[in-house]
């Protein structure tokens, strides 16, 4: 996730728990919905592509798949039903679509689930903290209120390496990695499904040169011999 670190710079601002932060900064709040809305689509394209691969049981294959309980049991279904209908360097590409589906779920995740803070001191963005490292450190400053021992800022600050900062320059970049992911499911979708050989080829040469999908494909498909 294009999140920037905590830099130096914002060490001496002031991070609020504010109700509703993103209301000071409505063009990222714009931004930030932009982004579920777009990751929304790449769940449609991914339940889609199950949802064909089960063929002549559309209907069963869809309620098998909103009975999932997470996206972990969603993913490990989808990737092996795509095993059993794809052969050789095919079944690379949907390796390599997994891997930036997880890669780019977790983006989505620390948008949606992360808890969003506040301070004046960082105008073009907001900080934004994993709550598991907000109760941690909430669960630090209780103690040493219900101890009575001396509060010091070890007991109240976060962990500036666990504090991030998004702007709307981020969220822009997270939009164009999720649509471009959606793109990707759907080529995944063409390739694993019964289609004619020339959209096939077409569609596999797609992923060869698709260069969002190469850093996730390991090791590199054979390239398509139109190319030599």
């Amino acid at each position: 996730m294009p999140l920037r670190p905590f830099h130096p710079q914002y060490r001496a601002a002031t991070l609020l728990l504010k109700e509703d932060p993103l209301s000071e900064r409505p063009d990222l709040a714009v931004g930030v919905a932009r982004c579920l809305a777009a990751w929304a689509r790449v769940e449609l394209a991914l339940s889609g592509l199950f949802v064909n691969l089960v063929n002549e049981n559309r209907e069963i294959g869809a309620s098998l798949w909103n009975s999932f309980n997470s996206d972990k049991s969603k993913i490990d279904a989808l990737n092996s039903l795509c095993a059993a209908r794809t052969k050789g360097d095919d079944y690379l590409f949907v390796i390599g679509m997994l891997k930036m589906v997880r890669a780019f779920g977790k983006t989505r995740h620390k948008l949606a689930h992360w808890i969003w803070m506040y301070s004046d001191q960082i105008k073009d963005g907001l900080p934004i903290v994993d709550p598991k490292t907000l109760l941690l450190t909430q669960g630090k400053l209780q103690d040493a209120l219900q101890r009575k021992q001396k509060v010091t800022p070890r007991h109240w600050s976060l962990p500036n390496d666990e504090v991030y900062v998004c702007t709307i320059s981020d969220v822009e970049i997270d939009i164009r990695d999720f649509g471009r992911t959606e793109r990707v499911v759907d080529m995944v979708g063409i390739l694993v499904s019964n289609q004619g050989k020339e959209e096939l080829e077409y569609t596999r040469h797609g992923l060869v040169i698709n260069a969002h999908l190469a850093p996730f494909l390991s090791p590199s498909p054979s390239p398509d011999p139109r190319t030599d």
